[in-house]
């Protein structure tokens, strides 16, 4: 969804699902996320600069970043197509259900404040980033992006739906209404029967 200019905060909740059945070479990543542009893979790479700010729950070795493995994990990132890519350290394993919050508040005309936390234990990855390309970060998701996948057993197991709740969107500081809608430009079809469903403003599902 597009929001508009003047986006100074997404925020919102999930959960942890069962682990994968099968522990391979997979890298499973989950988050809510704010862009500069519309673009996502494995759409033709853009002729103009892009960015995402996003905190992410991950399953797997993800490289660069050291402390994530065959567990759900969460750190802070802000990632370009180019070298310019800054991450937290991750937090350590989470317990299946573990409940999270992610944040994304614009702390100045260029600078954003990016945090996961986990509710359960109040660890969390804080990362602030300030980039002139951050003074607009209009485009936000909620997104199940996946590398390395062999098999269907390399997601978690059927029916382990992840609710994405309360997601709550910042207009000049003032709460605005979101108007989802279901990407067509990513994975097709979806791996698996993966999908994502659109409850209502604040909820959406990713489901396997």
């Amino acid at each position: 969804m597009d929001s508009g200019d003047s986006t100074d905060a997404f925020l919102g909740n999930w959960v942890t699902p069962a682990l994968p059945q099968a522990k391979e070479n997979q890298i499973l990543y989950m988050f809510t996320g704010l862009q500069n542009i519309d673009w996502v893979p494995p759409e033709r790479e853009p002729n103009e600069p892009f960015d995402i700010i996003q905190p992410v729950m991950t399953f797997g070795h993800s490289p660069p970043s050291t402390g994530a493995g065959e567990y759900w994990s969460c750190a802070s990132w802000y990632v370009t197509l180019g070298r310019d890519v800054v991450y937290s350290k991750p937090f350590g394993e989470m317990s299946v259900g573990s409940k999270i919050f992610g944040n994304m508040t614009k702390t100045g005309p260029e600078s954003w404040y990016i945090n996961c936390v986990n509710l359960e234990t109040g660890k969390d990855t804080p990362l602030n980033i300030e980039r002139s390309i951050l003074k607009t970060q209009p485009w936000i998701y909620v997104t199940l992006e996946v590398y390395f996948q062999g098999t269907c057993s390399e997601y978690p197991p059927p029916g382990s739906p992840v609710p994405f709740t309360n997601l709550t969107l910042f207009e000049n500081g003032v709460k605005k209404t979101i108007d989802w809608e279901v990407g067509k430009n990513g994975q097709n079809p979806p791996i698996c029967g993966s999908s994502v469903e659109v409850n209502d403003p604040t909820s959406v599902t990713i489901k396997f």
